[in-house]
């Protein structure tokens, strides 16, 4: 999870950032999300299924910070790990988790779908050691929480 380390308390209408990540039409990263599952908990798909933020690597691992490139450009990603490779991202907003059952969010989102980003601010105050908290919405699959899956029938 994320924690605020701060001092003070961060006022409600904070924005915190943008989700970091490669802005990739949906059928362009559909390969990734096949031969790398582990991905689809940090990508961020928009809600009009055209497009996704993809903040995970190559291999569909989340890092400290995403360096860029569209994965289906030969070359691009090539490009963004030689010669642009000074320009990363921090990930840290990938990170934040959803509250536990019983607990509220303090964190909401934004989608902007006409430039394709997410800004996230905090929905009330948070206070110093308070753990961030985000709804992943309700297309997330949730089948893995609170332990193994129930046997079928």
């Amino acid at each position: 999870g994320l924690f605020y380390a701060g001092s003070e308390p961060l006022r409600k209408g904070t924005v915190l950032g943008t989700y970091p990540g490669v802005v990739i039409p949906l059928q362009q990263n559909l390969g990734k999300l096949r031969d790398y599952p582990q991905c689809e908990g940090y990508v961020w798909r928009f809600g009009d299924n055209q497009f996704v933020i993809d903040p995970t690597d190559y291999q569909g691992n989340i890092q400290f910070y995403v360096r860029g490139g569209n994965p289906s450009t030969i070359g691009s990603q090539l490009l963004f790990s030689s010669l642009l490779s000074w320009w990363k991202v921090p990930t840290i907003l990938c990170r934040i988790n959803e509250p536990p059952k019983g607990f509220d969010v303090n964190v909401v989102t934004d989608e902007d779908s006409q430039n394709r980003c997410v800004v996230f601010s905090l929905e009330r105050d948070v206070y110093p050691g308070e753990e961030f908290y985000i709804d992943y919405g309700p297309s997330y699959d949730r089948s893995g929480y609170g332990g193994p899956p129930p046997p079928t029938l």
